[in-house]
């Protein structure tokens, strides 16, 4: 189960050449996971890019705004429930990804929708 961000996630501190070698590990790595899942008779799946997997609450599910990247843990404001930036997001996606898995989102990691 990963982010579906695709192969260009976004790199704004770093400048145009840092991105490029950072879209072909990130792809490369990508490539090397599904092939792995394949040979085992697995699959990967990825949750929507747009998904706010590290603004959700993994315990209640409510949605709290965007934190700034060096914020690592958090409290939810409705169930003051205590969480690693990164530990929660990976809960949500898991929760997403099984979710879209079995035709349904769960109540606790509601994707948002793509903007355009």
């Amino acid at each position: 189960m990963c982010e579906g961000v695709g192969t260009d996630p976004p790199i704004r501190e770093a400048g145009r050449l840092a991105k490029s070698f950072h879209d072909a590990g990130f792809g490369k790595f990508l490539a090397m996971l599904e092939a792995k899942a394949f040979t085992y008779g697995r699959e990967v799946l990825k949750v929507g890019r747009y998904f706010a997997s590290s603004q959700i609450c993994s315990t209640c599910g409510h949605k709290d705004g965007p934190e700034l990247l060096w914020v690592r843990q958090w409290t939810c404001p409705q169930c003051h429930s205590e969480h690693d930036r990164d530990e929660n997001a990976a809960k949500n996606i898991l929760a997403q990804g099984l979710g879209e898995r079995l035709g349904h989102p769960p109540a606790s990691a509601t994707a948002e929708k793509e903007p355009g």
